[in-house]
């Protein structure tokens, strides 16, 4: 039903370290003169930028469960700016970097929206050989009445992914224009490679076998129901159960499906894990993890021409979902999707059927029935 998002998911939270100018941004003085501008090269990071100045280098180890990887930060704070480029090699164990694009880009702006930013432009980017994501914010300072501006990019080159951050406490004209000639300063020595290194395989990925549950005694509806996955939900008819163990290391992950599909309607319960503990650092890793899968669902439904509309933000407990309208014209399809995130699990709920009022209530019925533990 859905495209294999899990290798992609847990490198997200990684890019939530690129949140630490705000208090810094703080501290600066006023608008003062730019000195001259070098260019910086870093053989180690296999980049060049240009900056007002020499940037301060730090090395840290960034460790969510089992996975570790070192990130290497380069910043420099000059009166009211601040730019800053970082690098980090990710392990093997995803094979999407599009994903992991979206994901970094996502993590970036839900780091600075949670701060009271207001999201201005996000796009796709190219450069030579090199796609990434781009995007820009007007921001809310605490010591100051005026907005500010800041601006990330993510770029991908094989295993090693570059971030670049830019943040002025004046939005203005000249601030903006300093930052696009940082941004368009940066350069990848050799360019940049879709090459990633292969990740284990389990010996057997896959199965496939029907469900047998419970009948519910008001409904009629087969009840879905698994305790280890913290899921409940009833289903109007045979239901399959497809499991994917998708991903062995940095950490084992693991895809399940319940679907009932008959006639062109589609019910589905999808969760993606176990994630190891501490793999979440706040609400912000929570809901950047809401948006890439969001992402990855959009990818794979656009063929069947689903347009998705925002309906609502949910709860599980005290961790976040949202809710989606499904409609597809060229299926003649409406439909729901819900999406929640936990600790160890990330859940997909989809339901879609022929544009007929009484199959539409049975969708009401998928959708009021289901029950999430917050695990």
């Amino acid at each position: 039903m859905t495209s294999r998002l899990t290798r992609t998911l847990y490198l997200v939270t990684i890019t939530l370290l690129l949140t630490g100018w705000s208090a810094e941004l703080r501290a600066q003085s006023k608008t003062a003169a730019l000195p001259e501008w070098l260019e910086f090269k870093s053989d180690a990071g296999g980049f060049s930028v240009k900056l007002p100045g020499t940037p301060e280098v730090n090395q840290s180890s960034v460790e969510k469960g089992p996975l570790s990887v070192t990130r290497v930060s380069h910043m420099l704070h000059v009166a009211h700016l601040v730019f800053e480029v970082d690098y980090m090699d990710a392990p093997p164990g995803y094979n999407d970097p599009d994903l992991s694009l979206e994901g970094g880009i996502s993590g970036l702006i839900r780091s600075m929206t949670t701060r009271g930013a207001t999201l201005l432009t996000k796009e796709t980017i190219v450069r030579g050989t090199c796609e990434g994501r781009e995007a820009s914010l007007r921001l809310r300072d605490a010591g100051s009445s005026t907005p500010g501006y800041g601006a990330g990019r993510i770029f991908n080159a094989g295993q090693r992914y570059y971030f670049m951050v830019f943040v002025s406490r004046e939005d203005t004209p000249a601030a903006r224009e300093t930052g696009r000639l940082f941004f368009e300063s940066f350069d990848i020595k050799g360019g940049c490679t879709r090459m990633i290194a292969p990740v284990e395989e389990p010996a057997k990925a896959a199965t496939s076998e029907d469900f047998h549950g419970a009948v519910d005694p008001v409904t009629g509806w087969l009840r879905v129901e698994d305790e280890s996955l913290g899921i409940s939900v009833l289903m109007p008819g045979p239901v399959r159960h497809d499991t994917d163990r998708a991903q062995v290391k940095p950490f084992p992950l693991t895809h399940h499906t319940f679907i009932n599909s008959r006639d062109g309607n589609v019910y589905s319960a999808e969760t993606f894990g176990e994630y190891p503990p501490g793999f979440h650092s706040g609400e912000t890793s929570y809901l950047t993890v809401v948006d890439l899968t969001l992402y990855g669902l959009k990818k794979n439904l656009e063929s069947l021409g689903f347009v998705f509309t925002p309906l609502r933000d949910l709860r599980v407990g005290r961790y976040p979902g949202r809710e989606f309208e499904l409609a597809s014209e060229k299926l003649g399809s409406r439909g729901r999707a819900q999406i929640y995130v936990t600790p160890k699990h990330v859940y997909v709920f989809i339901a879609f059927a022929h544009d007929q009022g009484v199959t539409l209530k049975l969708i009401d019925r998928f959708f009021g029935s289901i029950r999430v533990l917050p695990k």
